[in-house]
């Protein structure tokens, strides 16, 4: 995808990048004499390599024990600021090499650290550090070790700018294996300088392998081997063999089939004299050797030599490296150009090009930049070359910059690419421009689509409120009054969304903004503001042409009602004339008009809509409609034989008929089950209470019934449900739904259980008085309300 590619782009130009810093710095390090090693250059390079913030170069001793710090990179000012806060300078300090320390860094050669807390904690206060880190603004700390076989001599400790992650690893890795080995050639250099004073002391106690040997030649006067008088220590650390009385062959086997001829090396020194140094591998340990023979006196010469076995490793990093951005160049998706502004010649295009505009590189290299582009694009990008080349020119350094064109493919089409670019000299001091040129059309097409996304509703597709509010700004002006702003809002979203679920509520919204868009012409903006609130703006509207609008939206709502229809849309305008107002007074009358207008509808739809719910349950289940009824009728029987007033009787009737209104929200797999519900169903079917008070409660005449459909199937024992009420705390009007509802289910067809006699049933009521039922209610069901019904 576009974003991976985008990535491998960074990626592929910052390893440029870092291995020319790495080779600049190679030169450098190539450049310095003995005895001047520019610890602050390589401490400024290395920040640079690694994009850091601040760096710090440490140094340890021979034994490791204490370490010092030897340079300090970046913001000097707020590195001056730090040793306020430390009360000293940390440049030049030496720090000792604790075991807390070497516990933080001992797994692998590069450490990360969240914070500079995280590494010097132990060391530094830790308020110290807090305010560090507060007034430079730093984040992830590193540690690079610099090391030499296994020997740690050196660090560098990056910190990186606050949010930005270490990415740099090969880089760091190569540069500190640099500083590394020259630190080394620097030590061992003056360790040999010192030799000079005395063979003696260097032979016992140098750190450069020394070894003194006797040449053997055959009978025809050839070099055939040569024996070990002597050697120091560090030759035999160096080696792992102590050589001394041994000939060259025994010590070291495999050393006669070594295709770089030692023994005729060494010959030449030992018989002419002939001082010489050369590499090599040994194949016995494996290891590089930086080796210097020079003749002692006829026939004995004396070696001497140390390990470069990390120098060699870090050479062939780079010679892979080098290879593999070659590669990396030539089969890469994006195009690699390179034009010579000093001649006017592309000099290189890499054969990507063909997949990105169909031409060879061969073609691509004759093409001139107004057969490659569109006229707006070669304006651009002409533009673009001269400031930069000035630029670059005046200064001698050329940043990276990056524009997006149109470009001419082979076949004709017209395609997106993004072009990053920097300014070179070659090798001959030409001026060159290197490019990378890639293929965003998805990427574009994905801008679009996201364009699209932040101004419009994904559910209707209509505006969102951001763009109503940019358009807002937009419209309001002299030329567009009258303006007329239409505030619409749909009735019972809330009501539908509990009862038949979100989908249903959806369907609502998008059926309503689909009206409305419907009966606006094309200069008026219709848009989605909120959950359920919608706004039309019409510029040059009269007030009286706004209310024939919202009259064409009820005729269009009335034209789709019937029984599984319950759209309503509650309306209000405002119009502003005078360009004095504020559109925000002309949004709030509106708002005010149409919440006065739904005061009016929102009651009858919502009725209707309780209307169409119970349509829907007895559809989806039709046993539901008779044993609601049923229940109904029972409850209201029994309220007539207590001393509630005749309303009171109606509602608790129609809380009866409606209890199981809840079911609605019940999936058809459960609600219409053969058999018994196992716990998880159970549990869903016991939600059905809640949810039908949530419905009934949204609609005033319905709210105090409500609660007794909430509690119906409470019992007296606390052991009901939803609340787990007990007693008196269960309204009464709930006690005798909740035993009209158990006699009707336990008298009629059942999917969960048996059907039971009148007989049976009663003796279940009684059994369960005082714990689930009311006994007194019971008693009143049996010997009145049964009685009556036989009679």
């Amino acid at each position: 995808g576009a974003g991976q590619m985008d990535k491998e782009l960074l990626r592929v130009k910052s390893e440029l990048d870092d291995m020319k810093k790495l080779m600049e710095a190679s030169e450098c390090f190539l450049q310095m004499e003995s005895g001047h090693i520019d610890y602050q250059k390589m401490t400024d390079d290395f920040v640079d390599i690694t994009g850091a913030k601040f760096g710090a170069f440490n140094l340890y001793d021979e034994d490791a024990r204490f370490y010092r710090t030897v340079a300090m990179s970046r913001d000097c000012g707020i590195i001056n600021r730090g040793a306020e806060i430390l009360g000293y300078n940390a440049n030049g300090k030496k720090w000792p090499h604790d075991l807390q320390w070497e516990a933080k860094i001992k797994d692998g050669t590069i450490t990360r650290f969240k914070t500079l807390n995280d590494l010097a904690c132990g060391m530094l206060p830790k308020p110290v550090i807090v305010a560090f880190e507060e007034l430079s603004g730093i984040g992830e700390t590193v540690l690079i070790k610099i090391v030499a076989g296994t020997r740690i001599i050196g660090d560098f400790v990056i910190m990186m700018k606050k949010g930005q992650v270490f990415e740099r690893e090969n880089a760091a890795l190569i540069y500190s294996r640099q500083v590394g080995i020259l630190i080394i050639r620097e030590r061992t250099a003056r360790q040999l300088s010192e030799c000079k004073v005395t063979f003696q002391a260097l032979f016992e106690k140098g750190p450069i392998g020394v070894a003194y040997h006797q040449m053997i030649y055959d009978k025809k006067g050839k070099p055939v081997d040569y024996l070990f008088l002597d050697a120091n220590d560090s030759y035999l650390k160096l080696t792992g063999v102590n050589p001394v009385g041994k000939l060259a062959t025994e010590a070291f086997p495999g050393l006669e089939k070594d295709p770089n001829d030692w023994i005729g090396k060494f010959g030449m020194v030992a018989k002419e004299g002939k001082e010489v140094r050369f590499q090599q591998y040994l194949v016995s340990n494996q290891r590089w050797y930086d080796c210097v023979a020079y003749q002692y006196k006829p026939d004995h010469f004396v070696a001497a030599f140390f390990e470069i076995t990390e120098q060699k490793l870090a050479e062939e990093i780079l010679t892979k490296s080098e290879e593999k951005y070659r590669l990396i160049t030539e089969n890469i998706t994006d195009v690699v150009s390179v034009l010579n502004l000093t001649k006017g010649v592309t000099t290189y295009v890499s054969p990507s090009i063909y997949n990105l505009r169909g031409l060879t590189p061969e073609e691509a290299m004759v093409e001139r930049l107004e057969e490659a582009m569109t006229p707006e694009a070669l304006q651009i990008v002409s533009k673009a070359i001269s400031e930069n080349l000035k630029e670059f020119r005046v200064k001698g350094v050329s940043k990276n910059y990056m524009t997006e064109v149109q470009m001419k493919h082979k076949n004709g089409d017209i395609i997106w690419v993004e072009i990053a670019a920097k300014y070179r000299l070659n090798a001959d001091g030409e001026v060159e421009l290197v490019c990378l040129l890639r293929n965003i059309e998805e990427r574009k097409k994905a801008e679009q689509e996201v364009l699209y996304l932040s101004y419009y509703d994904h559910l209707t597709g209509l505006y969102n409120r951001r763009f109503y509010e940019e358009e807002l700004k937009r419209i309001d002006n002299s030329r567009n009054l009258p303006i007329a702003l239409v505030m619409a809002d749909v009735n019972g979203l809330k009501l539908t969304n509990d009862a038949f679920g979100h989908q249903a509520g959806d369907a609502l919204l998008i059926n309503a903004a689909n009206i409305l868009k419907s009966q606006c012409r094309g200069n008026e903006m219709v848009s989605r503001i909120g959950g359920d609130e919608f706004v039309i703006l019409l510029p040059k509207t009269t007030k009286k042409q706004a209310i024939r609008l919202m009259e064409r939206i009820h005729e269009e709502i009335s034209k789709g009602e019937g029984n599984t229809n319950i759209l309503s849309v509650s309306m209000g305008v405002a119009v502003k004339t005078d360009l004095a107002q504020q559109m925000n007074e002309l949004f709030k009358e509106a708002e005010d008009h149409m919440y006065r207008q739904k005061l009016a509808e929102s009651s009858s739809m919502r009725s209707k809509t309780i209307g169409l719910i119970m349509n829907s349950l007895y559809a989806k289940n039709n046993r539901e409609m008779f044993h609601s009824k049923r229940v109904g009728e029972i409850s209201r029987a029994i309220a007539e034989q207590l001393p509630f007033t005749k309303d009171d009787v109606n509602k608790i009737g129609a809380a009866g008929l409606m209890h199981d209104i809840g079911k609605i929200g019940i999936s058809d797999r459960v609600l219409n089950k053969e058999g018994k519900l196992n716990q998880e169903e159970w549990n869903e079917i016991k939600r059905h209470s809640e949810i039908g008070y949530r419905i009934l409660s949204s609609v005033n005449e319905f709210s105090e019934i409500a609660e007794y459909v909430l509690s119906h199937h409470e019992k007296l024992d606390g052991k009901g449900y939803p609340k787990g009420a007990q007693g008196e705390e269960i309204p009464l009007e709930s006690r005798i739904i909740g035993l009209a509802d158990a006699y009707d289910a336990m008298t009629s067809d059942r999917t969960y259980g048996v059907k039971l006699t009148q007989e049976e049933a009663v003796a279940e009521l009684v059994r369960c008085s005082g714990t689930q039922f009311d006994g007194e209610l019971v008693k009143l069901f049996v010997e009145k309300v049964l009685k009556e019904s036989k009679g």
